[in-house]
């Protein structure tokens, strides 16, 4: 059997995914045979226990595939994916070998943006927590992110490549 991970930033990330792949499994976008272990796992340049950390999860199993979603905080995607990921599980020796159970997809710039377009909002790549307070009538609250994915209407979000990217790779972490 296959270990399947999906690591996030911080605590309302994990509600947010679990929320999201459900919609997405309902609505056939992705498949409902599996569910991923979604689990929080700080990334960023100093985080050298990540690597431990996560061979700590994977103990005993021989077949896995992880997938780690970020916010790429307005970085190059591809700079956001090493810096803050790759470089941490290549400095690990018995990760080293096996990137390619490894994918990171980068959110630009955060999660909120897909949830402000997933809610109807216009104007939220540049500065998503504001088109949230748009959409939502009040000020947007970072514990929002989980307690509203169930709102998200997915069709809206799949016109995004990042989003695009996501449902990729919840494809890869879910299949055989």
């Amino acid at each position: 059997m296959v270990a399947r991970f999906l690591f996030v930033e911080d605590h309302h990330g994990v509600e947010f995914h679990r929320r999201l792949i459900e919609k997405l499994q309902n609505s056939g976008i992705v498949p409902r045979s599996l569910a991923p272990k979604i689990e929080r796992i700080p990334t960023g340049l100093c985080n050298s226990s990540m690597g431990r950390k996560i061979v700590a999860r994977l103990f005993g199993s021989e077949r896995w595939r992880i997938l780690f979603v970020i916010d790429s905080e307005g970085e190059d995607k591809g700079a956001a994916a090493d810096k803050r990921v790759l470089r941490h599980l290549r400095s690990h020796e018995s990760l080293r070998g096996r990137l390619d159970n490894v994918r990171v997809v980068v959110v630009h710039p955060r999660h909120e943006k897909w949830l402000c377009m997933g809610l109807g909002g216009g104007s939220c790549s540049a500065d998503p927590e504001s088109g949230l307070d748009r959409v939502l009538g009040r000020v947007y609250k970072k514990d929002d992110l989980g307690k509203l994915a169930d709102r998200i209407d997915v069709e809206r979000l799949l016109s995004e490549g990042d989003f695009r990217e996501y449902v990729e790779g919840l494809r890869w972490l879910l299949s055989s």
